[in-house]
């Protein structure tokens, strides 16, 4: 097992300091470096005209390069996280989320990556034996994480946090020593990560033809601590963009809500001053479609399309509909965004499409793939 002589002092962004409301805050005092590949790189997205018509300025924040198996936003909630696990004297670590869950796959890699076992709840109606190895599963069960499955009534009857307490007083009664790590990582600890994130992001303005400013700021919202941290961090930082979260799971209403009690209060702290609102911060918009991971043709054709034309890969749970929703509102309303610097932050998520093969193999050309001719 890793020990705790492998972390590193985290000193926060110097803006933190000066806002009231966070006087009462506890920033992290370690976090675990190695775990990502930071910073993490700023280019101009370039996309043909039916995608992005020519008169907006678009670039990407590529989250998604932050490592290879633990890819994606989450890496940077999980360097303090699990920063916090090994001070505790944890032997193991729990989290939850979705069957094809970034956030889960991250966690079990970053688990074992200093020594700690994963015990991941995965919701899913699937039995056990028809569950398959694809996409994230296989990572997980790679990685040797112990698989708690709950079912989707089960889940919106008892909640997250119940389920992942559930594993932990099952774990302890065996006389282990847990780490829970709640849903995305998105508390008030796993906030630091884009907090820290924003204060990247200040450093590289006006560096490698970046702009000196970006005038807006976007990205998918899943389980809002990126979406808030970012909003957060951009209220207190030299950056003026406005912040728009595309809801990929649950309303707006529900996620403004969550902002402000899991994540703002939670970094707030016993603050005696007023806190912001999630609505003063970001702009939130609901893409779902036809639900949580699940796909509509069109937009399957759309990731296709993009990954064609620009070599970025999107997945179909958060980046790819938080982007089509993105150009959807800039189409919508032009003159909001004519003239602008617009950020797209990919989150990641790559692992999760080999789930969607069955669905995406009929889009795909089959004159792609032909033999090698014979010598002539």
């Amino acid at each position: 097992m890793a020990s705790a002589a492998c972390l590193r002092p985290y000193v926060p962004p110097p803006w933190v300091s000066k806002a009231p409301w966070l006087a009462a805050a506890k920033p992290p005092l370690h976090r675990l470096p190695g775990l990502a590949n930071l910073p993490t790189p700023i280019v101009r997205w370039d996309l043909p005209p039916h995608l992005l018509p020519p008169d907006f300025r678009l670039w990407i924040k590529r989250d998604d390069a932050t490592g290879s198996e633990l890819s994606g936003n989450k890496v940077r909630k999980l360097q303090f996280l699990m920063a916090d696990a090994l001070n505790s004297g944890a032997d193991c670590v729990v989290t939850i989320g979705g069957v094809q869950s970034n956030h889960a796959r991250a966690t079990a890699l970053a688990a074992r990556a200093i020594g700690l076992e994963p015990h991941l709840v995965l919701r899913t109606d699937t039995p056990p034996a028809e569950l398959g190895l694809a996409g994230n599963l296989l990572l997980n069960r790679l990685a040797g994480a112990k698989i708690w499955l709950a079912t989707m009534q089960d889940y919106v009857q008892s909640g997250s946090d119940a389920l992942v307490n559930r594993v932990v007083q099952a774990l302890q009664a065996a006389g282990r020593q847990p780490y829970a790590v709640p849903l995305g990582g998105s508390n008030g600890l796993g906030t630091w990560g884009y907090l820290d994130a924003v204060q990247e992001l200040e450093s590289q303005m006006g560096k490698d033809q970046v702009p000196e400013q970006f005038t807006d700021i976007a990205m998918a919202t899943g389980s809002g601590g990126t979406t808030g941290g970012i909003g957060i961090g951009v209220s207190l930082s030299s950056l003026s963009a406005r912040v728009h979260g595309f809801s990929t799971s649950d309303s707006p209403d529900y996620f403004y809500n969550h902002i402000d009690k899991q994540v703002i209060r939670d970094i707030a702290g016993n603050s005696t001053h007023s806190v912001p609102s999630a609505r003063d911060l970001v702009h939130l918009r609901d893409v779902k479609g036809i639900g949580y991971a699940k796909s509509t043709t069109e937009e399957l054709e759309f990731i296709r399309d993009v990954a064609a034309h620009s070599g970025v890969v999107l997945d179909h749970v958060y980046s790819g509909k938080a982007f089509r929703g993105l150009l959807k509102l800039m189409r919508e309303e032009p003159s909001a965004f004519k003239g602008r610097d617009v950020l797209f932050w990919h989150t990641g998520g790559i692992f999760g499409v080999f789930d969607k093969e069955s669905q995406i193999a009929p889009l795909l050309s089959p004159t792609d793939v032909q033999m090698i001719p014979a010598r002539l």
